[in-house]
């Protein structure tokens, strides 16, 4: 069955967006609230991780 395939493929993709965004989000908090810490990964790294 191809269609569920597809489906399952594109739920792959959106929890990956989803906590690849979720990563970013947490940390550019973090950093806002420490003031001084800085990124020690940049979005792509992460993204390249989850892929």
């Amino acid at each position: 069955m191809p269609d569920s395939s597809d489906v399952y493929k594109s739920l792959i993709m959106l929890i990956k967006f989803v906590l690849w965004a979720g990563i970013n989000v947490l940390r550019y908090i973090e950093v806002n609230q420490c003031g001084q810490q800085k990124l020690t990964l940049s979005p792509m790294v992460d993204q390249n991780i989850l892929l």
